[in-house]
This record gives structure tokens, C-alpha cells and sequence, in this order.
């Protein structure tokens, strides 16, 4: 019976927590410096093998005082990790002196019940006789469940630190696929590995007051990568510095991280970089938390405010969601163009507590023509105010998304009329929904309508808006469709009311 877990590493900055990670996954996944704060988020990386899986949990380094959100956030996740884990490896370096700062992590480990691992990392940079003065200094300080001697950097005794960790993860099948390394997605990756370059080459007034977003992330069909990030600066004075004479500082930063990111990717990449100044940034909520991708479309687009949006939107992966979208109405804001409604795009977001806040959005179709088109602009709207009327938070919409794009894209190739593209569309979501089952016999409706309603409740949605209904069983098919909808539907729609006036 193969063992998997998850192994909270905790410590004191810069004692190669992300270092000691690295070399026991066998790649780099977790940026290093000899700065503090270098981790700030919660990484998982997977280590696999025949006896089982032990998911490392890499935090940010446990700090006294906390002087701004930043600190007291990283804090936040350090102690929230311990209750989590199903063992704790607390890293120390080789040093007989216990200072305020592990004696304040000895009062959190004491009060979990998870078993903790003490690991005295860097034992290659001191002699036997003072690791043996260092274990006996230590051995008292906490229930500790194992001392294990290790060099994170040297890849000592690693072998027997993952044997001792296993001896205390609970039996069951694997919690990932064997190949997974990690759970990061390539994009927040991206801007870890940028903000490690100018940790490495920038001077230590700066690296502290400097956050990375990712504007754009795209994997091209030739394979070729198209990142767009920004450094966030907290003053302006900082922008120079990082920006560099000539802009030679800015250009050494992207050429580091495009060459790291090549190496991981396993393929070219093209890296941009722009400069922001944000004060206080280390003090924004939204800067600090991990980032969440999702693809969907737009439902609804509304005014908040004098700059800002707010948006329903229908994800493939989390349902129905509602997202502010700040700035998204200033004339040079990039969310101008994807904040309308009919947009499909894939969209960065963060969580918060009852709604998201848009950090970022790619279009993958901006569908523009359809705005032209009369009347097929408000059946596009309903088949929008159809969709959120079914959509719900949390439950994958996958069809619902692909079945908007199918109808959407009828209405502007323009091949079918309009009244028919909608009974298509509203058959399928009913039946998609459980609210409809065609009839097993055709009845009075004839052949050709019967065989319509069939070819719209289950074809591919690629095939769903290809088919030609004479025109004589249109009315019959559509009779159906109507009365499907009265049976299921208790809503009024603002579009149909409009299209109604139309006519």
C-alpha cells in the first residue's frame, strides 16, 4: 500500500527552506535568494515515488514583527500551514544558539498536534564535533518526532529525511499524477521567476518593495511562449533603478528570467517587461494573494462607480462568477476591450471572500461583429441572459460556454434565421439543465420537426447550428420549443421584450 501526504516546511528566512525543496523534488520550482521574504505564498511541489508521495509545502519564512500586510500575511500563511500538513519539517540552520525568533516558532509547533521533524540544515558547513553540540542544544526544545541532519544545497542525507518523512504519512493511492511536480500554474511561475532575477541583481534598498504581475501568459500554436509582465515599484525613485541607464538593468532582469523560463518550459520565450510605481503596494490586499485562472464569457457588463466594472461572467471551470474590474473605464485601461459582454476570454482573477477582483484577461474571441448585426445583437444578449439564468457558482459549465460560442458564432456567419438559431439554443440548454426530454414519438409536429428537436438536444455542439429545416416544419418545431420553455422557464427577459418590439 503505497503512503501520500503533505509536509509543511517551516523557518526562520533564509535557513533554504526553497533550496532544501528544490533539491528533494529534483528541479526548481520555488525561487531562492539570500534575502528574507523571497517565498511570500504557500508552494506546493510533488515528490513521487515507489513507496508513495509526499507533497511539499514550502512557506514564507517566519518573521518576528510584521511591519506592513505583506508581513503579517506571510505570517498568516506560515501558521496556517501547521494544522494543515500531515508533518511538519521545521528547518534550523547548524547553530547552538536558539534565538527569539525559533523560540516563537517553538510556541506555534507546540500548539499543533501534527508530528514535527527537525531537520539542521546546512550541516556542510560545520564539523562534526559542533553538529553534535547543536543536536543536544535542540533535542529539549520541542516533542520533536525525528532530528534529521541534512544539506538542502549538497543533497545530504536527503535520502533519509524522505524515508522519515513517509514514516509518518497516512496510508492511501496517490493524490496527484506521477508526472506532476507542482501545482503552481506556469503563469504564476513565470512571475516568481522574474522577481527572483531582480532580487539576484538589484541593490538591497529595492528588492522588498518590488511585487511582479503577469499581464499576459500565451502559448502560441508554433509553441512559442508570450509573456507580458510588470515589476511593481513602491516609489518612484526605485523605477529608475530597476528600469536601469539605457534601460540596460530592465533588459539583464528579462534576459535571466527569459532564459530560466526557456529551460523549465522546454521551449523559446518572449518576455516583455514594463515598470509600474504603486505606493503602498506592500499594504494592497489583492497584490499579495495568488492568483486564480479560469476561461469563460462575459454575461453582463455594468457600470460601477467612475472607472470601474462590474461583471457576471460564465466560467468553464467555477460556474457563474461576479468580478469587479477596476479602472476597466479609463480611457487607456487594457480591460477596456475585455469587459463587454460577448467577449470569451481566458481571465486572471483574485478571490475574495464574496466576489473577484480582474487582474488580467487574454480574449480568445471578441466576437465585435455581432454588435452590427440587427436583430442578432439581442438574441446574442438573450441567449446571454439565458445562460445566467441557468448559470450557478461553483458547478463546471463547460457545455453552457461551448453552447453560447456555437450560438454566437450562428448569428454572425448568418446561415440560419435567427428565430431557429434560438429554438436550437433554447432546447439545448433545457435539456443540458434536466428540464426537457424530446418526445420518443413525432406526433402531430411531422417528421422534420421531430428530427430537428433530436438533432438539437444531443448533436456536437461544432454540428448543432449546421443543419437546414425546411421552412413548412419550422413553425412546428418552434411551437415546441415555445412550449418547452413556458413549462420550464418562469422569467421575463429584457432581449425578448426588445425583439418583440422589433417585430
Amino acid at each position: 500500500m503505497t503512503k501520500a501526504g503533505f509536509a509543511a516546511i517551516i523557518g526562520r528566512p533564509n535557513v533554504g527552506k526553497s533550496t532544501l525543496m528544490n533539491h528533494l523534488i529534483g528541479q526548481k520550482i520555488a525561487i531562492t535568494s539570500d534575502r528574507p521574504q523571497t517565498t511570500r505564498n504557500r508552494i506546493q511541489t510533488v515528490y513521487t515515488c515507489e513507496e508513495g508521495q509526499i507533497i511539499f509545502v514550502d512557506t514564507p519564512g517566519f518573521l518576528r514583527k510584521a511591519k506592513n500586510r505583506l508581513g503579517e500575511y506571510m505570517m498568516d500563511v506560515s501558521v496556517g500551514t501547521l494544522g494543515d500538513a500531515d508533518v511538519v519539517l521545521w528547518l534550523v540552520e547548524p547553530s547552538a544558539y536558539i534565538g527569539e525568533g525559533d523560540r516563537e516558532i517553538a510556541e506555534a509547533v507546540r500548539k499543533v498536534s501534527t508530528p514535527v521533524i527537525l531537520v539542521i540544515n546546512k550541516i556542510d558547513t560545520v564539523p562534526y564535533k559542533q553538529l553534535l553540540a547543536v543536536i543536544d542544544s535542540w533535542k529539549d526544545l520541542c516533542d520533536f518526532a525525528e532530528i534529521v541532519p541534512v544539506s538542502g544545497l549538497k543533497e545530504q542525507n536527503l535520502k533519509d529525511l524522505t524515508e522519515c518523512i513517509f514514516r509518518y504519512l497516512p496510508e492511501g493511492p496517490l493524490l496527484y499524477d506521477e508526472d506532476t511536480l507542482t501545482d503552481q500554474p506556469m503563469r504564476q511561475i513565470a512571475a516568481e521567476v522574474i522577481r527572483e532575477k531582480a532580487l539576484l541583481m538589484l541593490d538591497r534598498e529595492v528588492p522588498h518593495g518590488i511585487a511582479v504581475t503577469i499581464e499576459k501568459y500565451h502559448v502560441r500554436e508554433d509553441g512559442l511562449t508570450e509573456i507580458e509582465a510588470s515589476v511593481i515599484c513602491e516609489k518612484d525613485s526605485h523605477k529608475g533603478i530597476v528600469i536601469g541607464k539605457g534601460g540596460a538593468m530592465l533588459k539583464r532582469i528579462g534576459s535571466a528570467a527569459r532564459r530560466e523560463l526557456e529551460r523549465m518550459t522546454e521551449g523559446k520565450v518572449f518576455l516583455r517587461l514594463f515598470v509600474k510605481v504603486r505606493k503602498d503596494w506592500r499594504d494592497n490586499e489583492l497584490l499579495l494573494r495568488d492568483t486564480v485562472e479560469v476561461s469563460g464569457v462575459v454575461l453582463l457588463s455594468q457600470p460601477v462607480g467612475e472607472f470601474d466594472k462590474r461583471l457576471v461572467i460564465l466560467t468553464r471551470e467555477r460556474g457563474k462568477i461576479t468580478a469587479f474590474a477596476r479602472g476597466a473605464r479609463r480611457p487607456k485601461s487594457p480591460l477596456i476591450a475585455v469587459t463587454g459582454p460577448f467577449v470569451f476570454a481566458r481571465f486572471s482573477l483574485y478571490e475574495g471572500r464574496d466576489a473577484y477582483t480582474l487582474a488580467g484577461a487574454e480574449a480568445v474571441d471578441y466576437l465585435e461583429g455581432i454588435a452590427r448585426q440587427m436583430p442578432g445583437v439581442f438574441y446574442g444578449y438573450y441567449f446571454l441572459e439565458l445562460a445566467d439564468y441557468y448559470g450557478r457558482e461553483g458547478i463546471e459549465s463547460d457545455g453552457t460556454v461551448r453552447l453560447l460560442y456555437a450560438a454566437l458564432r450562428a448569428i454572425l456567419k448568418e446561415q440560419m434565421p435567427p428565430e431557429l438559431i434560438r429554438g436550437v439554443f433554447e432546447i439545448r440548454m433545457l435539456v443540458e439543465n434536466g428540464d426537457y426530454a424530446p418526445p420518443e414519438e413525432e406526433g402531430s409536429m411531422g417528421k422534420a420537426a421531430f428530427q430537428a428537436l433530436y438533432h438539437a438536444a444531443y448533436a456536437p455542439y461544432g454540428r448543432l447550428f449546421s443543419f437546414v429545416l425546411e421552412e413548412k416544419a419550422q413553425p412546428a418545431f418552434l411551437k415546441e420549443v415555445s412550449h418547452a420553455m413556458r413549462a420550464a422557464v418562469d422569467k421575463t427577459f429584457k432581449s425578448l421584450a426588445v425583439l418583440a418590439d422589433l417585430r
